[in-house]
């Protein structure tokens, strides 16, 4: 387990019934730091994410919206000090894949189906991390590397026995490098480089003898250089040349033969280039951006005929207005392009010069939009609004009354630095910063009272933290900090004025909570049992049942130091946790809350060296560790 010598903090939240409006409850302390939240993807009806933890450090997480349903999926390697690089995560009919990587572990592909039990290795891989991963009709595609094989075609089906090279194309340890895998009705097609006909369309049905070339478009070991490879009703779409005396970097089709690979249009005549990019499918037609020589890059169609290949609108009749970031909403897509005037701002289009328009956010039309996403037919966009607000959410319908600022997260010039977003129903997930938090999951259903923080994951300070909140009946108790009295148990009601201390540190002089301890603070039949250190200045087990005088120091478990009860855990009406003592090490214990009935269960590791339990689970009827 990653341990962080840090305090944290955490701003209590309560919601008005009424206004459903996100209130600060109590400011305990008032800095933190960033979980940095990242890679949000959606798999069903929950967003899984990367972010850290202030105790195990990078994490898998998922979210289903709201605050309670933002948990920790799975601390990949609680053994180790070094934090692991997840990456890569797919979604493959309902289940999640991704890669895990540091270096001190092995490379790893792991799937989850959102649950720590059901968060497993796949396989384990040597050199470097298998990368683009790609679902085609529930078998996962990616390429991978062996000392044997190099970079290769792999497939798995969520088994270690399951997950095969498909095919050693470039036979022995030399490997393939390929790119651009892209399913298209069933048909894996990739891009990949051999010493005999250089980067060419190959294709794959999951097995050595259905993997093949497709074409070699220009004959020999020279490259046809294809690119951009897009799925449009079942036919793949995709740039590359045929040679530099006949014709540049252009628009083809395949319909998987060899035959049927062909040229659409040579947009721009001769050798030249009009480098086709942004190749996105919209109802049975490709939307791209192309220069043809004449008019710069600029906003294409085509229905796969060289007459229906054809320029949308020049948008910038001063040079290339350079469109990118094509998102399909209902029959319209919306895009990024500039202006004559060097106005970066969002675009769209119903494929007609007329219905191609520019869309200012609040009026303002330069705005160099990113991150833009469709979420329940609107457009949530990034976007620098005005120097006096810069870089935040904004949303656009498709009007340009519609097309507005969502909310200022970080208010006043500083950015929010908002992430790359996903789409929850109608609403976004996605990281943001703002002058109480740093980069933390946040949530907005496109009003700025409805965008909210959706968890303070990394809850750190320099001071301490508002942190493992549990309920009580109608109170929640929690760990937090006051500078001016130190640590200690807190609980509160809902209101400002009932927010306060269980015991006030004064009293046992001062409190050191025990921040070493993911889930120490624990609810067992109405009683809060946690560790805490007394007038002795010892960290031992203590409860309360909300009051002053039924906040008591259980047991003395190590009279000659302190025991530093952590890892609490209920099973059986009783309470196991570890704890250190002088005799036996650190060793499993359990109490029901008396003196007497807070006794060892076992001294595992025999003598003074330690067993250290953790990560407790049951399972039929069974505790284990």
């Amino acid at each position: 387990m990653r341990t962080f010598w840090f305090a944290s903090f955490l701003l209590l939240l309560v919601i008005n019934s009424i206004g459903q409006i996100p209130q600060v409850l109590k400011d305990i302390n008032n800095r933190s730091f960033s979980s940095g939240a990242s890679s949000f993807t959606t798999v069903g009806n929950v967003v899984f994410f990367v972010a850290e933890d202030p105790d195990r450090g990078r994490c898998l997480f998922k979210t289903d919206g709201t605050a309670e349903g933002t948990v920790l999926v799975k601390d990949l390697i609680p053994t180790q000090t070094t934090d692991p690089n997840i990456q890569s995560l797919t979604n493959v009919n309902g289940t999640l894949f991704f890669t895990q990587s540091s270096p001190t572990s092995s490379i790893r592909l792991w799937k989850s189906d959102g649950t720590e039990a059901g968060t497993v290795i796949v396989k384990q891989f040597t050199g470097v991390a298998p990368s683009l991963l790609t679902n085609v009709n529930g078998t996962l595609f990616f390429r991978a590397t062996t000392s044997t094989t190099g970079q290769e075609l792999f497939k798995s089906d969520g088994t270690d026995a399951g997950t095969v090279m498909v095919k050693d194309i470039t036979a022995g340890n030399i490997g393939t490098a390929m790119d651009n895998l892209v399913n298209v009705n069933g048909t894996l097609y990739f891009t990949a480089s051999t010493t005999v006909n250089g980067r060419e369309i190959w294709k794959s049905d999951g097995t050595s003898a259905g993997t093949v070339m497709v074409k070699d478009i220009i004959a020999g070991s020279t490259t046809s250089n294809p690119q951009n490879l897009t799925n449009v009703n079942g036919t793949l779409y995709f740039s590359a040349t045929n040679g530099a005396t006949e014709n540049g970097q252009e628009l083809w089709k395949s319909d998987g033969t060899e035959a049927g690979t062909v040229m659409v249009k040579d947009i721009q005549t001769g050798a030249n280039s009009s480098s086709p990019g942004a190749l996105t499918a919209v109802y049975g037609l490709l939307y791209f951006a192309a220069n043809d020589g004449i008019n710069g890059n600029e906003l294409w169609k085509s229905d796969g005929t060289e007459a229906g290949t054809v320029l949308v609108k020049d948008i910038n009749t001063a040079g290339g207005s350079n469109p990118d970031r094509i998102t399909v909403v209902n029959n319209h897509i919306f895009f990024t392009a500039t202006d004559a005037a060097a106005n970066n701002s969002l675009w769209k289009s119903d494929g007609t010069n007329a219905g191609t328009i520019q869309l200012p956010v609040d009026a303002v039309v330069n705005t160099s939009p990113s991150f833009l996403i469709n979420a329940g037919g609107t457009v949530f966009f990034r976007a620098t609004v005005s120097a006096a607000i810069g870089q935040e959410l904004c949303k656009s319908d498709g009007t340009v009354q519609g097309t507005v600022l969502v909310k200022d997260i970080y208010t006043g010039t500083t950015t929010s630095n908002i992430t790359p977003m996903t789409a929850l129903g109608s609403n976004v997930i996605f990281g943001a910063n703002d002058a109480d938090f740093n980069i933390e999951p946040r949530i907005s259903n496109g009003t700025a009272q409805g965008t909210t923080l959706l968890k303070d994951i990394n809850a750190r300070t320099d001071q301490s933290a508002a942190n493992q909140l549990i309920t009580l009946g109608n109170e929640v108790f929690f760990i937090a900090n006051d500078y001016r009295k130190g640590a200690g148990v807190w609980k509160s009601d809902g209101t400002e004025a009932n927010t306060r201390f269980v015991k006030e540190p004064a009293v046992l002089s001062p409190p050191q909570i025990n921040f070493n301890t993911p889930s120490f603070i624990t609810n067992i039949n109405g009683t809060v049992y946690f560790s805490w250190t007394g007038e002795v200045q010892d960290m031992e087990l203590w409860k309360t049942d909300g009051t002053s005088e039924g906040t008591v120091q259980i047991k003395n478990i190590n009279p000659s130091g302190h025991s530093e009860p952590r890892e609490f855990f209920a099973f059986n009406g009783a309470i196991y946790f570890s704890a250190a003592t002088a005799a036996e090490g650190r060793e499993l214990w359990k109490t029901d809350g008396t003196d007497a009935g807070t006794v060892l269960v076992k001294d595992i590791n025999p003598g003074t060296a330690n067993s250290t339990p953790i990560s407790f689970t049951i399972l039929n009827n069974q505790l284990f560790l």
